[in-house]
């Protein structure tokens, strides 16, 4: 996990500082003073936030020990009251009104193409993730769009990817209880989902004549295979 050293005066931001960018899978730790910053260097930070102000003398001396401790780390201010002049020196700056979106755009501009945000709440298979907590699913850097439905498909197929699920696995987990659902009902939205996911690159979907379906990484253009 990739480390933000944040260093703001207001405890409640930081919780909440904190709680955004662990969605995010980024880890954080408070730094008040320069020692604290200092104890907290490690080789997965990618960036320093640091509240500056003009009421706040310190802001110059932790971009100092920043700078000289960790060079090739991002430094964002989150501005309060007048420009202090350690801002030009920054590579974001947060203004007043704060808008979470900015702040996240410009971290996930950090973070290296293929990092694993740790996340208990985001599945993945080759360059496909869905996430639980926001309903999102991705194939690399595409959205795909689905019904809420086939959410819930692909969801079962990406919680065991290797695992052939038949079509009545799929009803019981998929469709509401007691709902009267043709086997075939399955395939439709299963050749759904694959158009989708196909818009985005290779067929990830493996079908086992007779069993039903899983994934397999896209590699290839063969989709059926003898169970």
């Amino acid at each position: 996990m990739y480390r933000i050293v944040i260093s703001v005066r207001d405890a409640q931001l930081f919780l909440l500082l904190r709680h955004l960018l662990a969605r995010e899978g980024f880890d954080t730790v408070l730094a008040q003073c320069s020692a604290d910053i200092e104890a907290s260097l490690s080789p997965d930070i990618v960036a320093f936030l640091i509240e500056g102000s003009t009421e706040r003398h310190g802001a110059t001396s932790l971009v100092a020990v920043v700078r000289s401790s960790c060079p090739d780390a991002a430094l964002i201010i989150l501005r309060r009251g007048e420009v202090a002049h350690t801002e030009l020196e920054a590579e974001f700056v947060l203004e007043p009104p704060f808008e979470p979106a900015k702040l996240l755009e410009f971290l996930r501009s950090l973070r290296p193409h293929g990092m694993p945000r740790n996340r208990s709440d985001l599945l993945g298979f080759d360059d496909l993730t869905l996430d639980l907590s926001s309903m999102v699913v991705r194939r690399g850097e595409c959205k795909v769009h689905l019904s809420a439905l086939q959410y819930r498909i692909l969801r079962l197929l990406l919680e065991d990817p290797g695992a052939v699920r038949d079509r009545e696995a799929f009803i019981t987990a998929c469709w509401p209880p007691g709902a009267e659902v043709e086997p075939r009902t399955v395939d439709i939205h299963i050749g759904h989902i694959r158009r989708a996911l196909e818009a985005c690159g290779p067929d990830l979907i493996r079908t086992v004549r007779g069993a039903g379906y899983a994934l397999c990484s896209g590699k290839g253009d063969e989709r059926s295979f003898v169970g």
